[in-house]
């Protein structure tokens, strides 16, 4: 087992024998085109958008930043949906700064099926405030996640991140999201198709409007 993947399984069984919160990483601040993506986000599309900034923009941060104002204030169950393996490592990577540590959802079911079942039977009860997920597309869309998922309460509230959105304009993934997510965010530097409009309205339909668009020329 790599020496990364220890540290990291013993960071998530500290992080689930305590209700630990989300911190600010010292000394992190948000460029002014982050601070005016969640604030179009919140004001205008009213927890809903897309926001189409390109790579190195910091478009990952930006959206953990808008996670963690909302966790300040609130329960909440936050869903990051990648379309590879590489990418779920580097979120978990990056969601590990803010003192997030995620339930992998991705390989093989054994690794976080039960895991999951009960952090989520935790979050229903009041008794866990803050449940980070990390799933790839593939996994999203299975019954058993899919599943797991629909168990979370009504009166809980989730956070959808939809990175490389664009993949969730086909049907599949498009009703693989989840309906109840009230804070939804999709990242995508190429989130429309030219060709295909059923596709665009598909993902506006779920995500919202673009309502921030940065790039690195900017």
């Amino acid at each position: 087992i790599p020496e990364r993947e220890i540290n990291y399984n013993r960071l998530f069984l500290k992080s689930s024998k305590k209700n630990i919160k989300p911190t600010k990483p010292a000394g992190l601040e948000l460029y002014q085109h982050q601070k005016d993506a969640l604030n179009e986000w919140k004001n205008n599309g009213k927890w809903r958008g897309i926001f189409e900034l390109a790579t190195g923009t910091g478009k990952t941060i930006t959206s953990i930043w808008g996670a963690l104002k909302i966790s300040e204030r609130q329960n909440l169950c936050l869903i990051v949906s990648v379309p590879k393996l590489n990418l779920a490592d580097q979120w978990c990577e990056d969601l590990r700064l803010f003192n997030m540590v995620p339930i992998k959802c991705y390989e093989t079911f054994r690794n976080w099926e039960e895991i999951l079942e009960d952090k989520i039977a935790k979050f229903n009860l009041g008794t866990l405030e803050f449940l980070p997920i990390v799933v790839v597309n593939a996994t999203m869309s299975s019954e058993r996640y899919q599943r797991l998922i629909d168990q979370i309460s009504p009166d809980r509230n989730i956070m959808i991140i939809g990175d490389e959105c664009h993949h969730h304009s086909s049907v599949k993934y498009n009703d693989s999201l989840p309906k109840q997510a009230k804070f939804r965010i999709g990242l995508s530097a190429t989130p429309e198709d030219i060709f295909n409009d059923d596709k665009n309205e598909r993902l506006k339909s779920y995500y919202g409007n673009i309502v921030a668009k940065f790039t690195l020329e900017e």
